[in-house]
């Protein structure tokens, strides 16, 4: 049974609304329908979602500082000329050489 054939029915019940299945298949139908177009009726689904937006602008953050960091990284590397790879930057900002 789907979600909204559930709803109408227990609606009618709760409301003692007497229809027979065919007027009930037609409330069914017309509510299925209305829930679809009730994103553009009201113009909801043009709004934003702020999760996602904060998502957006966390991302936009993670990258600017994954840039800072890789540049951060490069001018060590070239600073003490040693392969990019080999520098590595620690989560409280302090910077080390891999020896070999």
């Amino acid at each position: 049974m789907n979600y909204w054939e559930e709803c109408i029915k227990e609606a009618f019940s709760e409301c003692e609304i007497k229809a027979n299945e065919q007027q009930v298949k037609g409330v069914i139908e017309w509510v299925e329908g209305a829930h679809e177009n009730y994103g553009m009726a009201t113009g909801k689904e043009f709004i934003p979602n702020p999760m996602n937006s904060e998502v957006d602008t966390l991302k936009a953050k993670i990258k600017k500082l994954e840039a800072m960091q890789d540049s951060i990284v490069t001018s060590y590397a070239e600073k003490y000329r040693v392969n990019q790879a080999d520098v590595t930057l620690s989560e409280n900002g302090s910077l080390s050489i891999k020896r070999y």
